[in-house]
């Protein structure tokens, strides 16, 4: 996750969680946030809430093809794909390195092997190139809890490595609506000293990435056919100032008008076997009433925790959407010890919370699925 906000260590349940996060947060966000916030509070969730016009077209996916797509989804699957994803070969999958494109062609080949269609920048390629901003003062730079001071000659010994490129795959619906369901897959460069310099990444993001993935699996074993199009998109060089997600919402691959959500999955496979947090539920109502009728899904069933940290929706890369006024749902766990240092390793996720937070994504699509983009934008 990139850290908009310092999170100091957050007490929860009487445990100290560590993870310092900080990149100094501009007065346009913190304007905007307020003005959201405020909006929001004085329009709480409620069940008085005005309800979609129109009746969800999942409805069409029954149980016996939930059970086949729920199935789709386990433990030593996502076990695999994050062991892959944060292993030290990936060497932490530093978007402006060798690494970051190794990672993004093991991800496109996991889309394609899964039956979906490339949505990238080339016909039937899953890469969307990305072009980095300049920027002055290193302001969307931050600090990283746990890291040695950077080498400043490091890059010079190096050759200048292109950003690596968003990754983009698509299931088409038979409507003019779409979704986006993502996952960043980048993470940090490798300290410059110390016995272990590898920043794994294993909880942020490659757990969040292989929930894409397996979601991609699972729609194609159980052949579900929705009338929205899913747009499934890794970001890159999300640590490192939303570069994929800021560029993409200047290059959508499909008009943002048409786009009933973003649901970004960012640390989704730590803390508590069943706990999840939800941002963005009491700005975007009619997500938050999605996500809790796909939360009674057998299989999904997770212990949900919506809007305790309003902040996180503008903490990663669903961010340049909301102020493209695209709705949007953040998932992810609390801060922890191993939060952006080299010990966040693949051995010290919980795959289980992983399986069910996919099926959530999955779910939340079905439930979303048929709507009028304007049924998920709350009123004016």
């Amino acid at each position: 996750m990139n850290g908009s906000i310092q999170a100091c260590r957050i007490a929860t349940s009487g445990r100290v969680v560590h993870g310092l996060r900080a990149v100094a947060i501009g007065a346009r966000v913190a304007a905007f946030s307020a003005v959201v916030l405020a909006s929001s509070l004085a329009r709480p969730l409620t069940n008085d809430e005005p309800k979609p016009v129109a009746a969800p077209a999942g409805a069409r996916i029954d149980s016996k093809i939930w059970e086949a797509a729920s199935a789709a989804i386990d433990e030593a699957k996502i076990q695999t794909l994050v062991d892959t994803l944060a292993s030290d070969d990936m060497n932490g999958r530093y978007f402006r390195s060798e690494d970051g494109w190794r990672a993004a062609r093991y991800i496109a080949g996991q889309f394609e092997a899964a039956g979906w269609k490339g949505a990238g920048d080339d016909e039937g390629g899953f890469f969307q190139h990305v072009e980095e901003p300049k920027r002055s003062g290193g302001d969307w730079k931050r600090k990283r809890p746990g890291r040695p001071p950077s080498n400043p000659n490091l890059e010079k010994k190096q050759p200048v490595v292109k950003p690596s490129p968003n990754v983009v795959a698509m299931r088409r619906g038979s409507g003019d609506a779409h979704i986006l369901l993502t996952a960043h897959y980048d993470h940090l460069e490798p300290a410059t000293s110390g016995d272990d310099r590898i920043f794994n990444g294993a909880d942020d993001n490659a757990a969040g990435v292989a929930a894409l993935i397996a979601l991609a699996r699972a729609v194609t074993a159980a052949e579900i056919s929705l009338d929205t199009t899913i747009l499934l998109i890794a970001f890159t060089g999300e640590e490192y100032g939303l570069v994929g997600s800021s560029y993409y919402v200047e290059h959508p691959r499909l008009p943002l008008e048409s786009a009933l959500c973003i649901i970004n999955a960012d640390m989704i496979s730590r803390g508590e076997p069943k706990l999840l947090y939800v941002e963005g539920g009491r700005q975007f109502p009619a997500l938050a009433r999605a996500a809790k009728r796909a939360n009674e899904r057998p299989g999904v069933e997770l212990d949900l925790h919506f809007d305790e940290h309003p902040r996180w929706l503008y903490m990663s890369d669903q961010r340049p959407f909301v102020f493209r006024s695209v709705p949007a749902l953040y998932l992810g766990v609390d801060f922890h010890p191993d939060t952006h240092r080299v010990t966040d390793e693949a051995s010290r996720i919980l795959p289980g919370l992983v399986v069910r937070t996919t099926r959530l994504l999955l779910a939340t699509a079905i439930e979303l699925d048929g709507l009028d983009p304007s049924a998920t934008r709350p009123p004016r």
